[in-house]
């Protein structure tokens, strides 16, 4: 069987991680104003790609799309939308090697969700600001919170679209051309205006007939758009003048345009075809016998995309040559739900099933979304290559000293910095001599006899090839053929271990002084006597600090650690080390409908008990008594009727909600969202959160009442329960479970 078409174990191995369930508290990983790393690093135990799980909530956390970059220009930096702190999606960034996570820091101290990285300031993030002024387009830094203003207008331009490559010329796009239509909806025939900002406030506007669905620049220097309209599907170029229009005569989806603007990708019929801003010189880029999300990587050679469960490379991310030579590499198995925008309505986030994937800017890596170990989703990077070498490396004798020139590489955006190596005349051994990477393409050291090469450093800690060699004396050598670092680094000493609530377990312990160590491997295990492997391994932070959570109550645990280096190589285990979760008798306090006090309710008998629903309206009221002051968390049981027609979740999922209005003691008032599968009774909990941790109620010991009020006509409701456990989790039917 090829790698292509081998098949991951479930969750590629990583079988302690995917034990960890439950609530989190997300202020234990808190350290100042960024958060603990939630990496870990394995192997894919299909295509033996390193990846790395960079975030590990329970709480939906991914990428923005396909088309949309993650990293910031020069890749020391990845954004992502988590909804971890509830209130819906919100920007957090984390450093490069996925440490110091942190919400965007912002001018005016609130979160941004739509906005985009500057692909030529590593400092600039790009977004829209709407006040009684009208539109003002800023750059946030990410490293200090500070706004530059770019450009305002005086009016509304409606939704930002990524900038011009240039990012001299700004896009948004209105699909409200209509005011007479009514809130939220857009019929396909309402017509729609895009407008192309310039750095002086001059403002162009195109109109369009129909409502667009996708609008971008193509990335062509004459700041040319596309546009594609839906029922029935048809693609289109503009000039932001309103002149020079074109329709590509072929239709598909997930269109995308290289950087340098010269052709149109998209998927359709099981290719992925380019064609030309005029529709001409139609071409298949590969054939994948299936669709999928993705685009062009930034040096344009090549395309990094997901898959469905079928075609070629099933249930993969890839990536492929885009000169037609149907050359791909299968990177990872994502395993990943993917499901359809028609189950938009019972799932509370079901964009992040898909894995939208995008490459670093100099495609070193790959990053997107799977759910295949959370309920919900989690981001991931996959190692596609290592970075460039350096080019024509040369050395100049100069007296007793010697000094090294090198030329970048060619794809050089996420490069830090290089480091130097040397080996004697007749060793094959080399040894490092720069602690920290040297800025620039210039370095100096004493003049010592033997062969001298020098390697590319990411931000990511990513370290390239060698290049080649070169004497002393400035002789030239050959490739390097072997490993230039195969000492693993010292072992981790002082593990220690302490409880820091009822299903989490803090672990630290004293670095190692190695100078290139990548990140430390953390293994755990219900029993002592276990080995360190991938199906052990449960995070690979790249501080001497780990805070391990969604773990069972009242049990021991034991942890062995482990370091790494950037070349891999592994040091031997710590001693193993052994914690308990502190004792806690968790509260669980069950409100059923028999239970309640009614007013315009009914009871009726369904397949998983009595359920409560309305009746024009309507109130249920329970009396419960707490034993102990707590924070606790109040889930219920209800169901999603599956609306007739298939595609209603796609126009108006709002139309489909099953929610209820909920009051703890006429003082804590909240509302309970419920979410499941169509047609099957599901827990989700009360609060804010929608996906994740639930929003916690403080209680204090005595009685208490509990008011539920069904906010549409088709809520039901079988059970409540009011539980401090923060390991009672009940959610079900969200994920894939495992491999198809």
């Amino acid at each position: 069987m090829s790698r292509e078409d081998k098949q991951p174990v479930p969750f590629h191995g990583l079988v302690e991680q995917a034990k960890r369930k439950g609530a989190r508290r997300l202020e234990d990983t808190r350290r100042r104003d960024v958060f603990l790393s939630e990496r870990t690093v394995f192997r894919d135990t299909a295509t033996g790609h390193i990846a790395w799980r960079v975030t590990c909530d329970p709480a939906v956390s991914v990428n923005d799309y396909y088309d949309i970059p993650g990293w910031n220009a020069n890749g020391s930096v990845l954004g992502f939308l988590s909804r971890r702190t509830g209130g819906g999606r919100k920007r957090w960034l984390m450093d490069a090697n996925g440490d110091n996570l942190r919400p965007m820091p912002t001018a005016d101290k609130k979160s941004i969700n739509t906005g985009f990285w500057s692909m030529r300031y590593p400092d600039r993030f790009y977004h829209a600001v709407v006040d009684q002024d009208g539109t003002h387009i800023v750059a946030e830094n990410p490293f200090t919170g500070e706004r530059k203003a770019i450009v305002s207008v005086n009016r509304d331009l409606g939704q930002m679209m990524p900038p011009h490559p240039s990012e001299e010329w700004f896009l948004f796009g209105d699909k409200k051309g209509n005011e007479e239509a009514p809130a939220g909806v857009f019929p396909p025939d309402m017509p729609s205006v895009a407008y192309v900002v310039g750095l002086d406030g001059a403002v162009q506007e195109v109109h369009f007939e129909r409502r667009w669905h996708r609008l971008r620049f193509t990335k062509s220097a004459d700041r040319r758009l596309f546009f594609n309209f839906d029922d029935p599907r048809t693609q289109w170029t503009i000039l932001p003048d309103g002149t020079d229009r074109h329709e590509i005569p072929y239709t598909g989806g997930h269109p995308d345009w290289p950087m340098d603007g010269n052709e149109l990708t998209y998927y359709d019929g099981g290719h992925v075809w380019g064609v030309s801003y005029k529709g001409e010189n139609r071409r298949s880029v590969i054939y994948l016998n299936s669709g999928g999300h993705g685009g062009p990587c930034m040096d344009g050679e090549w395309f990094v995309s997901d898959t469905p469960q079928w075609g070629r490379y099933p249930g993969a991310i890839i990536c492929f040559r885009t000169d037609g030579s149907e050359e791909c590499r299968v990177l990872f198995k994502h395993m990943s739900s993917l499901y359809s925008h028609n189950e938009r309505g019972w799932h509370p986030d079901h964009h992040a099933t898909h894995p939208h994937p995008n490459s670093s800017p100099d495609g070193t890596k790959v990053v997107f979304n799977s759910d295949f170990i959370g309920e919900y989703a989690d981001l991931y990077i996959v190692v596609n290559r290592l970075p460039d070498p350096p080019q024509n490396l040369m050395v100049s004798p100069r007296g007793d000293r010697l000094l090294l020139n090198w030329e970048v590489p060619r794809r050089c955006h996420e490069t830090k910095g290089y480091h130097i190596y040397r080996r004697d005349e007749h060793s094959e051994h080399y040894v490092r001599l720069t602690e920290e990477p040297v800025e620039g393409t210039k370095w100096s050291g004493p003049r010592t006899p033997g062969y001298y090469v020098v390697t590319a450093q990411e931000w990511s800690g990513l370290e390239s090839e060698p290049s080649s060699e070169v004497g002393a004396n400035g002789e030239r050598g050959g490739v390097v053929r072997v490993a230039l670092d195969t000492t693993a680094p010292g072992v981790p000493e002082g593990v220690q271990v302490e409880a820091i609530s009822a299903n989490t377990l803090g672990i630290h312990w004293s670095g190692v002084g190695d100078s290139d160590l990548d990140h430390y491997n953390v293994y755990s295990s219900q029993v002592s006597d276990f080995a360190c492997r991938q199906e052990t391994l449960v995070g690979s932070p790249s501080r001497a600090e780990f805070v391990d959570w969604g773990l069972a109550l009242n049990t021991e645990y034991y942890y062995r650690v482990t370091a790494v280096d950037r070349a891999g190589n592994e040091s031997a285990p710590s001693e193993v080390v052994g914690g308990k979760t502190p004792t806690f008798e968790p509260v669980r306090i069950e409100l059923i409908p028999e239970d309640a006090k009614v007013l315009n309710m009914g009871l009726q008998k369904v397949e998983v008990g009595q359920a409560l629903y309305p009746r024009g309206g309507g109130v249920a009221t329970w009396t419960f008594e707490v034993p102990r002051d707590g924070d606790y968390a109040i889930w219920g049981q209800s169901i999603r009727e599956r609306p007739k027609d298939e595609h209603v979740g796609r126009v108006r999922a709002d139309t489909l909600d099953v929610y209820f209005d909920l009051c703890v003691d006429d003082d804590l008032e909240s509302q309970w969202m419920a979410w499941g599968f169509w047609g099957e009774w599901h827990w989700s909990p009360a609060g804010n959160m929608h996906t994740g941790t639930p929003e916690v109620f403080r209680l204090t010991a005595g009685t208490h009442t509990l008011r539920l009020r069904p906010g549409t006509p088709t809520a039901q409701v079988v059970g409540l329960v009011v539980t401090d456990d923060p390991t009672w989790w009940p959610v079900e039917g969200m994920q894939s479970k495992g491999p198809r």
